[in-house]
């Protein structure tokens, strides 16, 4: 991409922001800032997260330094979103042309700015405003108000406000108050980071950050008495100290900080004792250090603060593994269940082009955060960082670096317009296939519905009084559903949904209308899925069916219609055949069923998940592929991607870790070899089920017909030694046996540890001969290049954090003595 051209939408706003009905004011301004004149034949993409592309051919004339408003017109029906630009130069040499430049734009219709609230909950924004250019202010300010945000979460960083004892600068912070104030947003903010001259006698700091090291304690109440003074009830919060529990924000032991929060409460409530405290925002829950902090906050500092404050950031069901299974029992532990808490900072970053991702992360967190009884979530941030697109730190914004809005900022809009104005009021529990949480608003009852991960899409029933019912993507586009004698369908997405019931007093699941399990494919074997249908109606009803399925398979005599008599619940066997096009790797697929309800007027869809298991050639692996590659961004899970202090622990690519992993079978003896490429080895462990600390592989193996699975692990220690680990095993067996008769054998060279482990299928409580038959299998490798687990590469999901077999893939090898599986 040459930077000197370039492409960009302008609406007249601060921010390209194109509301509908005022279409005529979105412009694309081409640009020249070369010496020299520009002449080409150009294509104009415009694609939303849908995939959607609108493509535009002109030729563009430049002139040394100019620019150009392009006449380029939005078609009929234009949906509501994000919409990248991506303007490409014709050129013979490059498939698809060379790129000219990129830009984006949102067409929506604004939640903001306006001066309601929302007493139940709070829609915020984590940025560094102090780090802002002062042209960027109102920009930003606007950025924020535009799409719903209410509070802005800052810092009053002690050594911005007071740089030497006896001196004080609260400027940049009234300015910033002050702008916010005026586009109805309140400020709040995190009160931290020791200057040079507060530092406490003999404290620490962690490497150069002298702002981590534990202040004298007479400063700091100085320091925070004064901030409580100036900032009064202008400030939402004050949030004492950010991510205390990470030791490059403060260096400090879990009681040392609770000494310090509780004595901010208490010079802060001098000063005016409706102000309120929150604790410092945990980064995490999940680490044993971390939970020292919390458990010393919960019971040494239990009275001592208003709000509870936590972040987590990372992916969707990492947070909602911690908020459910230890947050939550860790308060309730200790009696602060009804403490009022607020996620105060948590996203995740779009980097390694994960905008998707990003953007169905926030509305998932969100709601489901405030779903476990949080007043509030701030988003980070509200722009990036930077420009480098793999750089996790530089990709948190709901904008990009130049403030271009990215797929995260409109799904933001989207939330604010829908539940700006609601309150949470229950789980559904619809099934255990879908999340669905309920909300009500003055107008409405809204629910909000998403497949649980690797489960498969059903259309469900609901039922409702309500006058209308309408479906809304994550960017605000909407369909109206047909409510039925109080019953209304809805198809669950890939992506998550709202449906807005407008009138309605009461929202209740009644069950599932149509769906189709998920489904393995094996090359040779036919496939038969059991679709399920309902009619809920008093008369039968005839109805139609459409398929959709991938070019690997064929239908074999597919119903096109089925008759259900008032009431009916039928299964229906589809049988399918795998065809000789099968992909050979394990790309995933699915089946979709587009149903017809004719007396319903019912038009929905149910879909099958499926999963390929290639068929194995038991080879040595000198003479195969692996089965598995390991150095995608998306095999990855970090534990620091949300601290810039950390930045060094985050993976860099497949030269700081990737691997290559083969399965194989031996006689009697399953065979596990892994090449992994790792820049820096660390493996101090002594305790050889802590083994996962340091450098190392942990693999789980589920066969058919046992209760429960294996989980395995192996490493090398720094003194050569072969460690051996099992956290957990089938009802019944031994794990001891599995210990004793594990061969394991680590080397080693340069950047590369080579791992070729040996276990007896005997030891593992199976015939051999069944191991044919297939199973499930999933490895992570575990990464510390200093002296922290900075996280792991996975094959599947459900193994590194919170376990879940289902995602296993499946492993079917080739016998040699039959040639079939």
């Amino acid at each position: 991409m040459e930077l000197h051209r370039k492409i960009k939408a302008e609406t007249g706003l601060p921010i390209a922001i194109l509301k509908p009905g005022e279409e005529d004011k979105l412009s694309f301004i081409a640009e020249n800032s070369s010496p020299l004149p520009f002449k080409f034949n150009t294509r104009i993409v415009l694609s939303n997260i849908d995939n959607k592309n609108y493509e535009y051919k002109q030729e563009i004339t430049l002139a040394p330094r100019e620019k150009k408003k392009l006449n380029i017109s939005l078609p009929a029906g234009f949906p509501l979103g994000i919409w990248n630009i991506n303007c490409y130069v014709e050129d013979k040499k490059i498939p698809g042309g060379q790129v000219f430049g990129q830009s984006s734009f949102a067409y929506m219709k604004p939640s903001g700015p306006n001066s309601m609230s929302n007493p139940d909950f709070t829609f915020g924004i984590c940025d560094h405003i102090g780090r802002w250019s002062p042209s960027e202010y109102d920009q930003g300010a606007f950025a924020a108000a535009a799409c719903g945000i209410k509070l802005f979460r800052s810092n009053v960083g002690w050594s911005l406000v007071q740089p030497e004892k006896d001196q004080w600068d609260f400027s940049r912070f009234d300015t910033a108050i002050a702008l916010l104030e005026k586009y109805n947003m309140k400020y709040c903010s995190s009160i931290a980071y020791t200057p040079k001259w507060a530092i406490a006698q003999g404290a620490q700091y962690t490497g150069k950050k002298t702002s981590s090291a534990r202040p004298d304690i007479e400063a700091w109440k100085n320091y925070v008495s004064e901030v409580a003074k100036h900032l009064g009830e202008k400030n939402f919060y004050y949030e004492i100290w950010n991510e205390p529990d990470h030791p490059s924000f403060l260096n400090a032991s879990p009681e040392e900080y609770t000494d310090l929060m509780i004595a901010a409460y208490e010079e802060i409530k001098k000063v005016n004792p409706r102000l309120r405290v929150t604790t410092g925002g945990f980064a995490t829950v999940k680490s044993e250090r971390a939970r020292l902090f919390h458990t010393s906050v919960l019971t040494k500092g239990k009275g001592y603060f208003d709000l509870y404050s936590h972040h987590e950031h990372g992916y969707f069901e990492s947070f909602q593994f911690a908020i459910d299974n230890i947050l939550i029992p860790l308060r309730t532990q200790y009696g602060n269940e009804k403490m009022p808490w607020f996620a105060t900072e948590t996203a995740i970053s779009s980097a390694y082009g994960n905008d998707v991702l990003q953007a169905e992360t926030l509305f998932k967190k969100l709601l489901f955060a405030w779903s476990r009884g949080a007043i509030g979530y701030n988003w980070y941030n509200l722009k990036n960082k930077g420009s480098e697109p793999n750089n996790q730190e530089h990709n948190f914004g709901l904008l990009s670096e130049q403030w271009e809005p990215k797929f995260v900022y409109g799904v933001y809009n989207t939330l604010s317009l829908l539940y700006g104005q609601a309150s949470y009021v229950k789980d559904l529990h619809a099934s255990d296939k879908v999340s669905s949480l309920l909300f009500k608003s003055p107008e409405a009852q809204i629910l909000a519905v998403w497949p649980e991960k690797g489960q498969n899409k059903a259309a469900l029933l609901f039922g409702t009084d309500a006058v209308k019912a309408e479906e809304f993507d994550m960017m605000g586009n909407s369909e109206v559903l047909p409510v039925n004698h109080g019953i209304c369908a809805v198809s669950v997405q890939e992506k998550p949904i709202s449906v807005k019931f407008t009138g309605a007093s009461y929202v209740d699941f009644m069950g599932e209308l149509a769906s189709i399990p998920n489904g393995l494919i094996i090359k040779g074997k036919p496939l038969i899925l059991n679709l399920s249908l309902h009619n809920p109606a008093n008369i039968k009803q005839n109805v139609l069916i459409d398929y959709h399925f991938p070019s690997f398979l064929s239908g074999e005599k597919l119903p096109q219609s089925i008759e259900l008599a008032p009431s009916e619940n039928k299964i229906i066997p589809l049988h399918f055949v795998v065809n000789d096009n099968l992909p050979k790797g394990r790309e995933s697929s699915e089946i979709i069923i587009a149903l017809k309800y004719p007396y319903s007027n019912w038009n929905l869809n149910c879909s099958s998940s499926l999963k390929i298991a290639p068929l194995i050639e038991n080879l040595p692996i000198s003479q195969r592929a692996p089965d598995f590659v390991l150095n995608k961004f998306g095999q990855n899970r970090s534990r620091f991607a949300n601290n810039p202090g950390t930045m060094h622990l985050l993976w860099q690519g497949p030269k700081d870790l990737s691997a290559k992993i083969w399965l194989s079978i031996n006689g009697e003896k399953l065979i596990l070899n892994a090449i992994v490429e790792d820049d820096i080895h660390v493996q101090k462990e002594t305790v050889s089920n802590s083994c996962y600390q340091g450098d190392s592989i942990q693999f789980a193996l589920a066969f058919p017909g046992q209760k429960g699975y294996w989980k395995l692990g192996a490493a090398r220690h720094e003194s050569g030694n072969m460690i051996k680990s099992i956290w957990t095993y089938p009802e019944s067996l031994n794990p001891e046996e599995v210990l004793k008769n594990m061969s394991v054998q680590i080397d080693r060279r340069g950047t590369e540890t080579s791992y070729e482990l040996s276990i007896p299928f005997k030891s593992l409580g199976i015939d051999p001969s069944l191991a044919y038959s297939g199973f499930q299998f999933n490895l992570i490798v575990n990464d510390n290049d200093t002296d922290a687990r900075e996280g792991w590469l996975e094959i599947a999901p459900g193994l590194g954090s919170n376990d879940s077999p289902a995602e296993f893939p499946v492993m079917l090898f080739k016998n040699t003595s039959t040639g079939i599986p």
